[in-house]
């Protein structure tokens, strides 16, 4: 007489189990975590690193439309959302001109002694000083 098995309880844990140590194998091969790893990348490309590479030429493109609208001015400052362009000249006539991307703290800072954007030569040193005085 042939014997039956029995689906037990025990013999389903060891079923399962074998199945589980399958399928970690076939996940913790060196090609599958590689190909993982190259798939993180693409999303990552595509959906971090091309926003932020369109938002730095729109910025770009910002900085470079005010600096020519510039030219003939000796000194100039312009607060632009996040964008900060300042043009100052020295007595012997040479001119500078930053561009810079201001942070949520140096935007408020601004927008609390907006004065200061009187003075372009001046308005880097105030924002260096602003970060010491919140740094001690």
């Amino acid at each position: 007489m042939p014997q039956v098995l029995q689906n037990t309880a025990d013999s389903r844990p060891s079923w399962w189990r074998r199945i589980g140590l399958k399928l970690r194998s076939v996940f913790t091969r060196p090609a599958i975590a590689d190909r993982l790893r190259k798939a993180e990348r693409a999303v990552e490309a595509t959906y971090l690193d091309r926003p932020q590479a369109e938002a730095i030429q729109f910025q770009a493109n910002g900085a470079a439309s005010v600096i020519s609208s510039l030219g003939t001015a000796d000194n100039a400052c312009v607060q632009l959302g996040r964008l900060l362009v300042v043009k100052a000249t020295a007595a012997d006539g040479t001119s500078v001109v930053v561009a810079r991307t201001l942070t949520s703290g140096e935007i408020e800072d601004l927008s609390n002694n907006q004065s200061v954007l009187k003075e372009p030569a001046t308005i880097l040193e105030f924002l260096q000083s602003a970060k010491r005085v919140k740094l001690e």
